[in-house]
């Protein structure tokens, strides 16, 4: 054939042609007429081996980190130089906490002057895990004016994943209805299911209030 490239109706050449008889003598009875023949080279396959996926803390999203994009296997001698492979990144089924997670790597190609003899899957795979996210909570409370309640006002912020719907119950109250001046205490304690400092001001008539921080009751 002219070329080793892929290709269909390629042309086969015969080389130099010629009758033997074996001492019959028969062959001056017989001439060679020429004649063509046209077949196909197709691609040679390759896959991907080595392939490797990064385990993650969940973040919301399903992109993947490769830690290893994978080698070529099949590459004929020769064409290990002219034949590389590229993908456009790596993804996990789904955003959602789990162990032993498809990991798929998209968009495989071959490049090189000589990637078009061959051909190679568009995708390959691995596994990998979504690990929890430690949820860091805090606590924000508010100082109040005695009012014979124990009810406390508390605001909290997290570094939950933006967009995340989550709910945080909680339960709060100061362990007394009373200020601090009143009990002799410097502080008054808040339960809480996180450390928090709060105060409270005795009502109006008092000559100061009272003011300090106290380490907040954990909730079981």
């Amino acid at each position: 054939m002219a070329t080793k490239s892929v290709g269909a109706g390629k042309a086969v050449t015969l080389g130099m042609l010629a009758l033997e008889d074996s001492g019959s003598h028969l062959a001056i009875n017989y001439t060679l007429t020429g004649g063509t023949h046209a077949v196909a080279i197709t691609p040679k396959a390759l896959t991907l081996t080595g392939f490797d996926a990064a385990n993650k803390t969940y973040d919301g999203n399903a992109t993947a980190t490769i830690l290893n994009a994978g080698s070529l296997s099949g590459v004929i001698a020769g064409d290990t130089n002219s034949v590389t492979v590229s993908n456009t990144g790596a993804t996990f089924a789904n955003k959602n906490v789990g162990a032993g997670k498809t990991v798929t790597l998209s968009g495989v190609s071959l490049a090189g002057t000589d990637a078009g003899n061959y051909s190679i899957a568009a995708t390959a795979t691995d596994t990998a895990n979504i690990e929890k996210r430690t949820l860091a909570v805090t606590w924000s409370g508010a100082n109040k004016v005695y009012d014979r309640m124990t009810d406390a006002t508390v605001t909290t912020s997290d570094n939950r994943v933006q967009d995340d719907n989550l709910a945080i119950n909680r339960s709060t109250a100061f362990d007394t209805h009373q200020a601090a001046e009143r009990q002799g205490k410097q502080a008054k304690k808040v339960t809480i299911q996180v450390d928090v400092t709060f105060r409270i001001v005795p009502e109006s008539g008092c000559r100061r209030p009272i003011s300090a921080n106290h380490g907040a009751e954990l909730l079981s």
